[in-house]
């Protein structure tokens, strides 16, 4: 598919898909006029990569990840270790939520105790 049509079902634009072959974060075929040609499985790469950069993956580890994707027969104990590590990381911080949770219940519960609102 063109980039037109595989902007629209990533919901990336152009501008967004050619930096990420620029990268390195995709590798895009070209047809014989030379024009990108987007495979539907680069759909699924792309929501990966999204879901990656949500969850506050670094861009350096999902290159990281990405350049092990595209060398067949890389090593995946690397590609394990990238998703290990950014995991870890979001169980911290995923920790670090609960506990600022914790304290503002802990907070909104004074008030209302202190203002007569419970």
């Amino acid at each position: 598919m063109k980039i037109r049509e595989f902007s629209i079902r990533t919901g990336l634009s152009a501008h967004t898909l050619r930096y990420y072959e620029k990268i390195g974060l995709i590798h895009v075929e070209r047809d014989a006029s030379g024009h990108r040609a987007y495979l539907p499985q680069d759909v699924k790469w792309i929501r990966c990569i999204r879901r990656l950069k949500e969850s506050n993956m670094p861009l350096k580890d999902i290159q990281q990840f990405a350049s092990v994707r595209h060398h067949c027969g890389g090593p995946d104990g690397l590609r394990l270790h990238v998703l290990e590590e950014h995991r870890s990381r979001l169980k911290k911080l995923h920790e670090e939520i609960l506990g600022h949770i914790d304290m503002i219940d802990e907070e909104i519960d004074t008030f209302k105790k202190r203002n007569k609102l419970q």
